[in-house]
């Protein structure tokens, strides 16, 4: 795993305090402020100091910016605003978008000669397209960078620019000559600057990697033991920059072939980086480290260990990467799906003014024609026909009317739905979190898709087993004292039958886990699904059971009607009942499945 130098030294170049107040609530009050030119500073600082608390916060601070300096017709503050919403683009993973407003920012800072501002554009341009993996594009904006910041002096972003050109010249283009040339002259400007001594030798692990790369590990195992021993006795970063640095010199060792050093670094960079929050992705490496050492020392039982470990926690790894993922695209849908509801609001709006102008016009023309049909009675008769066209152009227009009228209520139900979302009540809130779990049953499915080669059919009984033991673990319960059944004669079941099944489950098993084994010693429950002729499903627990009568007269009941409404979207039948505790079964004919 390359050292990520240029984050580093973007977060030291960018980070700021941020505020303990509630962000929506900071973000309403800023937006309050009267004064267009203090609102624009507001918001522009509040957005940066919300980058890494909430992103989508972040961004519509910044564009709420840019609509101030635009309304104020100032060039700068457009190009600052457009280079901040640049910069969060960035965060979400919008490439494209994310260079065209940097693009236009250093085109306005370039003719508004803010030369800061123009070294800032051009480097973060290089940042995003090394993110898009464009590396030979990225390296040309970085020397850019580099003429822009030795032209006015800018060491900071000088030292940046040579250590990313340096990582790319090396890593990339195999220039280790240049490579070394450039982290050279970023160590030599780094010891005139106060406060970077830990970029120091970040900057120095970079050069060993180059040494490494050109097999002369003396020097490399050299340079990285410098750097460890800065790190460890500064505590840089808490002590993550030393296990990166020791994962570093284990790797070194390794292909030295010295396995007895390279053990002794690895285990001492593990130790260090389980102590870490948010240092997965070093333990995977680490882990994985260890194993190819004891496998080349054939110690198969440790690299087997190590590899069980590194299965682990990879695994722990890509779920929460795609959980960011998920998390990210929700928040950007959601957002594009608000502005774009906005947009139509307005676009309904426009029409039906449109609408209602002419309506009234054309009840003014009928109200003139009755007025003048007492003079002109004969003339009446001759334009009859015309009158009779117009009258039923009214009435079809007052009938569009209507409709769209219809529509905007509709779409206000939508708004308000969506307004519930923030809601204190407690009955609400539980609704949402049962909402929630029903989400949460169907992108199970959908995760498992992510994970095979087949995306028309779902492995059903490790899908079962998945959302009964995340019920389980929601409601409280343990493995160790559950008795968990699953039953499934057919694995593979075709995804538009397996997700209303596992809506049915889900809703099934949450009233399980929530009413049914209060004074349960023993609570227990067993999932069976049967797919020869015909498709059967059964649930069953060993609870207090259920009160029939009261669930026939319980018609507000959302579960109970999900269920009714799935089963039926199957065309199957179900019965539920009392079997010393609560049976539930669901049958479905095969052809109709």
């Amino acid at each position: 795993m390359k050292t990520n130098l240029r984050i580093l030294l973007c977060i030291f170049l960018s980070c700021s305090k941020i505020t303990a107040q509630t962000p929506e609530v900071k973000f309403k009050s800023y937006l309050n402020i009267p004064i267009d030119s203090i609102r624009f500073d507001s918001l522009t600082k509040f957005g940066v100091a919300m980058e890494f608390v909430d992103k989508q916060i972040s961004l519509n601070a910044q564009k709420e910016a840019l609509k101030i300096a635009q309304n104020l017709g100032d060039q700068k503050r457009i190009g600052i605003a457009k280079y901040r919403i640049g910069c969060e683009e960035q965060v979400f993973e919008d490439y494209v978008e994310a260079i065209r407003y940097l693009q236009e920012a250093y085109q306005i800072f370039e003719t508004q000669k803010m030369y800061k501002y123009q070294i800032k554009a051009t480097n973060k341009i290089a940042q995003v397209l090394d993110a898009k993996e464009d590396y030979q594009t990225a390296l040309k904006y970085f020397y850019k960078t580099l003429e822009l910041s030795l032209k006015y002096k800018n060491d900071e972003y000088s030292v940046y620019s040579y250590t990313s050109i340096g990582q790319i010249e090396g890593d990339r283009n195999h220039k280790y000559n240049l490579a070394l040339e450039n982290f050279s002259k970023a160590k030599k400007m780094l010891k005139n600057l106060q406060g970077m001594d830990d970029i120091y030798y970040d900057v120095t692990i970079s050069e060993a990697e180059i040494f490494r790369d050109l097999k002369q590990y003396d020097k490399a195992i050299n340079l990285i033991q410098k750097a460890i021993d800065f790190f460890h006795k500064n505590n840089v970063n808490q002590g993550y920059s030393e296990a990166l640095g020791l994962y570093k010199l284990g790797s070194v060792y390794f292909l030295k072939k010295d396995f007895i050093e390279a053990e002794k670094a690895s285990k001492n960079g593990l130790a260090l980086a389980e102590k870490q929050y948010q240092s997965l992705d070093l333990q995977v490496n680490l882990t994985d480290l260890l194993r190819q050492i004891y496998e080349a020392q054939h110690n198969i039982q440790a690299a087997y260990t190590f590899s069980k470990k590194w299965r682990v926690l990879n695994d722990t790894l890509t779920n929460q990467t795609n959980r960011n993922i998920f998390a990210s695209l929700q928040t950007k849908f959601e957002t594009a799906q608000k502005e774009s509801q906005i947009k139509k609001l307005d676009e309904l709006n426009h029409v039906q003014e449109k609408q209602l102008i002419g309506a009234v016009i054309g009840l003014l023309t009928l109200i003139s024609l009755l007025v003048l049909s007492f003079y002109l009675y004969q003339k009446l008769k001759q334009n009859k026909l015309k009158v009779e066209e117009q009258a039923n152009q009214l009435s079809t227009l007052m009938k569009e009317l209507h409709h769209r009228v219809k529509n905007n209520l509709a779409i206000i139900s939508s708004l308000l739905s969506m307004q519930s979302n923030r809601l204190e009540d407690k009955n609400a809130a539980n609704a949402v979190r049962e909402g929630q779990m029903r989400v949460q049953a169907m992108s199970l499915i959908h995760q498992r898709l992510y994970n095979t080669d087949d995306v028309s059919t779902v492995n059903i009984r490790d899908y079962f087993t998945d959302l009964a033991e995340s019920l389980m673990q929601a409601y409280g319960y343990s493995s160790e004292n559950f008795d968990l059944k699953i039953e499934v004669d057919k694995t593979a079941m075709d995804v538009d039958l397996a997700i209303p099944m596992g809506l049915i489950v889900n809703e099934l098993l949450t009233n399980s886990f929530k009413y049914a084994y209060e004074g349960i010693r023993h609570p227990s429950l067993t999932i069976i699904l049967k797919n020869s002729k015909n498709i059967s499903l059964q649930v069953r627990d060993n609870g207090v059971g259920i009160d029939v009568e009261m669930l026939k007269s319980k018609t507000n009941s959302f579960g109970q009607k999900l269920i009714k409404g799935l089963s039926k979207q199957l065309n199957g039948q179900y019965r539920l009942e009392n079997q010393n505790g609560t049976f539930f079964e669901l049958k479905i004919s095969k052809m109709v499945a």
